[in-house]
């Protein structure tokens, strides 16, 4: 039996709204589920896992999986959950922003590690190991300090040594006893 036209409208303009409503919510990741996340606006809409996105441009990948509690944007095409992605966007509770500088980028990693790129110089800091694989390293630079500022200078292959003390030493590399 055929709805009657006015019911029909109606109908129409609830699923109209429903989808509108959807397209974009704030929301709060629940869990990381392998990959997927699940999100919640705290308000009822809690949609099935979805994937969220990564930083990417060409050949460049960023990821970095939200973890509970981690806000963002959930966009759904059409306004269908089924379709959703999820963008980490804002800072939140006990996680604030690495910087407000816009001229500085932080990357900081949950063990406390921290990348920070500003005015021509690059910052690692990192409560643990830090691994370089190459098969070939290569610094160039006039003030190599190994260990920090104040060092005497490495001896080289040649350069004088005298009793166990280096008595002609590099220019440029330099370590802490």
């Amino acid at each position: 039996m055929p709805r009657d036209p006015i019911t029909q409208l109606f109908a129409r303009v609830a699923e109209l709204e429903r989808r509108q409503a959807n397209m974009v919510r704030p929301a709060k990741v629940v869990a990381n589920e392998g990959g997927r996340v699940r999100v919640s606006d705290g308000a009822g809409f809690d949609p099935e896992p979805m994937p969220q996105a990564s930083v990417s441009a060409g050949t460049w990948k960023i990821d970095a999986p939200a973890g509970a509690g981690t806000a963002g944007i959930v966009l759904c095409p059409e306004g269908e959950p089924s379709l959703a992605r999820f963008i980490p966007t804002d800072a939140y509770d006990g996680h604030p922003a690495g910087s407000t500088d816009p001229g500085k980028m932080t990357l900081t990693g949950p063990g406390g590690e921290t990348i920070v790129i500003e005015g021509g110089r690059i910052e690692i800091d990192t409560p643990g190991e830090a691994v370089v694989r190459a098969p070939v390293v290569l610094v160039e630079s006039a003030d190599v300090r190994l260990g920090g500022s104040g060092g005497k200078k490495v001896a080289r292959i040649g350069d004088a040594v005298a009793g166990g003390v280096i008595v002609e030493g590099s220019g440029t590399v330099t370590a802490i006893d």
